[in-house]
């Protein structure tokens, strides 16, 4: 056990701390810690609204993106049943004229 002492020292824990100092109490502390208070606050509600213009744009964005692609679906829907009408009405023509070559 000695010889773990020596060779694994206690580390001195007032000697060179790692640690922030702590800040001495200013004589105004209220006023000055209510003024401080209110400036991070006012900065996190100015954060919040740049998030919410940032989210709102992005919303908005993905609005017109979903309308979009709604009217595309549409579109195709419609390009689709009438493709679908052409090659029943083709069909039916092959099928009489095939009938009637028998």
């Amino acid at each position: 056990k000695d010889k773990d002492a020596k060779a694994f020292p206690a580390p001195d824990r007032h000697k060179g701390s790692k640690m922030a100092k702590r800040k001495p109490k200013k004589k105004n502390g209220d006023i000055e810690s209510a003024e401080e208070k209110a400036k991070v606050l006012e900065m996190q509600l100015e954060s919040l609204r740049h998030r919410l213009v940032l989210q709102t744009n992005k919303s908005s964005g993905a609005a017109a993106v979903v309308k979009d692609l709604r009217q595309r679906y549409g579109t195709l829907a419609q390009d689709f049943e009438e493709e679908k009408q052409l090659t029943f009405k083709i069909s039916a023509e092959m099928t009489r004229h095939y009938k009637a070559m028998r």
